[in-house]
């Protein structure tokens, strides 16, 4: 896919919005788009972006490196594997991307209200969100802690993985429940981490817009959570 196929919907063209964006911030279409795939998903990996753009593997290197070179994004290893370097936007980077976002939307048509907006947090996670809209409030944002969240499911994936080779080399029962307990254990703690940042953000901002359809939302999450 060149620079210029650019996914969009039905009869939107958004070739000349990145080109003005990016004209805009002196940066070229690519890198654009790369910003705009990090802002997306905080976190990722660069062969992550990669296969969401479908560039190539030193397409994606000299871009990353162009843009941490201007310090629009940063490169770093991953708590749980050194090996994985997550990639993540700098101030200004998150800056170039919502506007992006915001242009993009309102070239559909959407109102000022429906348009995303970003938000960056003190330890430099984005959240992306809407509101409004004929529908009334919505939003989708990345989680606040969505690095912690994946290194604890991470954690927990390779724990669990450990219980079934326990149980494919049958070892005793008793050892195989311990283990489980501390799996599910680890698990309760990610949900309660995810239910934390949904209410500090999510349920604060539908409270303040009266969204009574993302209350009742939560409500049920928590009834079958703690099932």
């Amino acid at each position: 896919m060149s620079e210029y196929e650019i996914p969009a919907p039905d009869g939107v063209d958004y070739v000349a919005v990145y080109e003005a964006c990016a004209k805009q911030w002196g940066l070229s279409v690519p890198m654009l788009r790369v910003l705009e795939a990090v802002c997306l998903r905080p976190g990722c990996t660069q062969k992550e972006v990669g296969e969401r753009l479908r560039f190539s593997k030193q397409r994606v290197n000299a871009l990353v490196q162009a843009l941490a070179q201007r310090q629009m994004l940063t490169r770093a290893p991953s708590e749980s594997d050194g090996r994985r370097k997550l990639l993540r936007l700098t101030e200004q980077g998150t800056q170039a991307a919502s506007a992006l976002l915001a242009e993009k939307q309102a070239h559909e048509g959407l109102s000022p209200t429906e348009v995303a907006h970003t938000h960056v947090l003190e330890d430099g996670t984005v959240i992306t969100h809407t509101h409004g809209g004929e529908h009334g409030h919505g939003h989708t944002h990345s989680h606040a802690h969505t690095k912690a969240v994946l290194d604890r499911l991470s954690r927990s994936i390779g724990h669990l993985e450990k219980v079934r080779r326990m149980v494919e080399a049958g070892e005793d029962c008793s050892r195989v429940l311990v283990q489980l307990s501390a799996v599910k254990a680890a698990i309760n703690s990610t949900g309660k981490l995810i239910l934390k940042d949904h209410i500090s953000h999510c349920v604060v901002d539908a409270i303040e817009h009266g969204d009574r359809k993302t209350l009742d939302a939560l409500n049920e999450a928590i009834d079958q959570f703690i099932k």
